[in-house]
């Protein structure tokens, strides 16, 4: 789950909200950042992404991967580095707020 806020012009903050994961990275979460993060790029606020809980970001997450196809892997990894290329290449000003573990 992804949380956001900002005021018009403001820093807007992307909070990943999954404390009881350590705010690992599933499809989910990744798919609810990559939008958060187009929306502030168009409405050209600068962005934070933030956290919930100890941890910053647990890197991908690891449940149920004995399940998934190889298809479904490289999909959730094509869609990570997706994600992280939105961000590195952002129009706007970003940060990271770390203020815990931060895998990847």
């Amino acid at each position: 789950m992804i949380t956001t806020a900002a005021a018009d012009g403001a820093l807007r903050t992307l909070k990943i909200d999954r404390p009881e994961k350590a705010n690992a990275l599933d499809g989910s979460t990744v798919g609810a950042l990559q939008e958060a993060v187009e929306e502030a790029c168009r409405s050209t606020s600068p962005f934070a992404l933030a956290h919930e809980g100890k941890a910053f970001c647990g890197g991908f997450d690891f449940t149920d991967v004995e399940s998934q196809s190889h298809g479904d892997l490289l999909k959730r990894f094509v869609d990570i580095e997706t994600l992280l290329q939105t961000v590195a290449y952002a129009p706007v000003a970003t940060f990271a707020l770390v203020g815990g573990a931060a895998f990847g």
